[in-house]
């Protein structure tokens, strides 16, 4: 039997129904309000192999960390701490911060770590300004603890389960966890999931779009040491150069003679005069001309270290092969600490490399070693596991994923043209959906973040958002400014290039433009 009802009861019976979707509305806000207050009721709870032990609620301005690392609270958020054993011998400590209801934005932002990882420190830095737009955020110590800033692997000597969880699984049950928290606390899934990581994080991040494609929508990888083997071949390649002959170390003011002699020779070759290389390959600079005349010893370059700086602008090689690439013009002045000195950062990466997952042998040194010899056993026994740099992320850009990479030219840390190379082999390897990839290389900068150009690495999330949830490719990102200079950066193989008018200092006077047939 059907009934028709008046204009008056229909009203009325819409009204009802307005007003129960409010209440129902008001209901779920009280209950995504209460969430907040209950953030210690996840003590205890399970997931992805792990348990929360810790769970407190962060009021808005309240302090987390100890002296030079102290960090406010943007905003008011529920702080996880929580443990996974993903096998016997595993002990994977991890964070997972979930901001309140009202500060959500809905969406998750994985964050690598660096180096060998073993702290948070690293993990927070991209955590709070997470945080701060509104990301649930998570990070990992990756597996291990280590005292920070200490370079060190032997935690990995004789524990093969740990060496596992840095190489790639403690990130992808991060993962797993905070999604799993994140249904937990809010009721419902992240709309969209982003990871970001630089340096070793760049590595971690091309490991996850590689062997768990489905944990992230988009992922940025900076500055990866994702070929590891040949990076680390490379460190010691640099610091053979240096220790492997008398007179051969450099001091902080021949790289200021020499960053002048490259200023001099590269600066102005893309008619901006700024203290910056542009595009470093296209400077073919010559550390020869720097070399002292008979009778002179100040100002100038030995032969020993004219024929040190040379290979390390060419990279590691063995028996006329090349390992891995090396360092550019315009980098000289980030030199130190990373590769001058005998305890240069690079010499302390590699020998702990070596030493404790290569050979497991205590006593190796990099001193007398074999460049070709130490590769291939690097390749052969750990390349398989450590290595991000497969350039076949099929089963990632598939599912729509997207992936946007980026570098400093200035970086001492890791040699940019690995990542050129690999970008090529990416692109080359997705054919029509190459697409999904952008690169973008940034002059002046050094490793993830400041140098001559930038004060700070630019803002990478923001473009990663609007490509994935909005659909727009980032073709131009405009870097942070610094002494009152912005410069856009452009998606690779495009490059920035002053219109002539207006300051060169101020980004809208720049186009971003394919280079010229006969430049690299």
């Amino acid at each position: 039997m059907t009934i028709e009802l008046g204009a008056k009861a229909r009203c009325g019976s819409a009204m009802r129904l307005l007003i129960a979707a409010l209440a129902a509305l008001c209901a779920l806000g009280s209950v995504s309000t209460a969430r907040a207050l209950d953030c210690e009721s996840l003590i205890g709870r399970k997931a992805a192999s792990g348990v929360v032990v810790k769970a407190q609620h962060i009021a808005v301005g309240e302090k987390i960390g100890a002296g030079p690392l102290l960090w406010t609270a943007p905003l008011a958020f529920c702080r996880l701490q929580a443990r996974l054993t993903s096998a016997a011998g595993s002990d994977i400590q991890l964070e997972v911060w979930l901001p309140d209801a009202s500060g959500w934005n809905g969406k998750l932002l994985g964050t690598g770590n660096g180096g060998y990882a073993g702290t948070f420190i690293l993990p927070y830095f991209e955590m709070f300004p997470a945080l701060k737009g509104g990301y649930a955020a998570a990070g990992t110590d990756m597996g291990h603890e280590s005292p920070w800033p200490t370079i060190t692997a032997r935690w990995a000597y004789g524990h093969p389960q740990r060496l596992i969880d840095w190489a790639y699984r403690a990130n992808h049950l991060t993962s797993l966890f905070a999604k799993e928290m994140i249904r937990a606390y809010y009721g419902n899934a992240p709309r969209q999931s982003y990871f970001q990581g630089c340096s070793d994080g760049g590595r971690e991040a091309l490991m996850e779009a590689l062997r768990y494609p489905a944990d992230y929508d988009g992922i940025i990888s900076g500055a990866p040491a994702s070929p590891w083997s040949r990076t680390m071949t490379d460190f010691i390649w640099d610091y053979r150069a240096l220790n492997g002959t008398p007179g051969a170390q450099l001091s902080a003011s021949d790289l200021k003679l020499i960053h002048g002699a490259v200023l001099a020779q590269c600066d102005a070759l893309d008619g901006v005069k700024d203290g910056i290389v542009s595009y470093p390959p296209a400077c073919h600079f010559d550390p020869a001309v720097l070399l002292c005349k008979p009778g002179k010893r100040q100002g100038c370059l030995n032969d020993a270290q004219v024929r040190a700086v040379r290979q390390i602008y060419q990279g590691a090689r063995a028996d006329g092969a090349q390992i891995s690439s090396g360092f550019e013009p315009g980098s000289e002045l980030n030199w130190n600490p990373w590769i001058i000195g005998s305890k240069s950062a690079q010499a302390d990466f590699g020998t702990e490399y070596f030493r404790w997952m290569v050979y497991k042998d205590p006593k190796w040194m990099a001193a007398g070693s074999d460049i070709g010899g130490d590769f291939a056993a690097a390749e052969q026994r750990t390349g398989g596991m450590l290595n991000s740099d497969n350039p076949d992320l099929s089963a990632f850009v598939r599912r729509g994923g997207k992936l946007l990479l980026y570098q400093g030219w200035a970086d001492p840390a890791i040699p940019p043209g690995n990542l050129l190379a690999y970008y090529d082999a990416l692109t080359r390897k997705l054919g029509a959906k190459a697409d999904q990839v952008r690169l973008f290389m940034i002059p002046g900068m050094s490793h993830c973040f400041w140098g001559e150009g930038f004060d700070s690495a630019p803002d990478t999330v923001g473009p990663l958002d609007r490509w994935v949830a909005g659909g727009v490719a980032p073709e131009r990102i405009t870097a942070p400014p610094k002494v009152h200079m912005t410069q856009p950066i452009c998606a690779w193989p495009k490059r920035a290039h002053w219109t002539g008018s207006g300051s060169s200092n101020d980004a809208v006077n720049f186009v971003c433009a394919a280079p010229h047939a006969t430049s690299r």
